[in-house]
């Protein structure tokens, strides 16, 4: 049995989706909103790199994504341990990181009182029930 910690980010952004969620748009509108977000970033971004391989959402919208933007929120690192038995299990949210750009880390929000915010308006009670089965699925 072993102790494990995933990390994973989510994003203020969806690639070419409705607000529906109903992941319209065509897989042309997609690629195109993929690749704008990929000149966005620096060549030598973590990021970057992982989507030029392809490596990427699922294209559907979700309010979540509202809720960050609004609150100038584009990037989330989310720490989730659980203990391998066979699988993942007991898995809990540790520790969630906010950043107000996709790759730069000297923008990571640190103010108590924006943290207290974030929280206080449920965001990131939504953003750790997005992440346990996300890393179930070992997104």
């Amino acid at each position: 049995m072993s102790r494990i910690i995933l990390l994973f980010v989510m994003f203020a952004c969806a690639t070419g989706a409705n607000a529906q969620g109903t992941g319209a748009g065509s897989a042309e509108d997609r690629q195109q909103h993929i690749d704008s977000l990929i000149q966005l970033l620096p060549p030598d971004s973590v990021l970057r790199g992982i989507m030029e391989r392809g490596i990427h959402g699922d294209g559907v919208h979700r309010a979540w994504m509202d809720a960050m933007k609004k609150q100038g929120i584009k990037r989330v690192l989310i720490e989730v341990h659980f203990v391998w038995k066979h699988g993942p299990e007991q898995m809990e949210v540790k520790r969630l990181r906010y950043f107000a750009s996709y790759a730069n880390e000297s923008d990571e929000l640190t103010d108590t009182k924006r943290l207290e915010e974030i929280r206080a308006s449920g965001l990131e009670q939504r953003l750790k029930d997005e992440a346990i089965p996300r890393a179930e699925r070992g997104f």
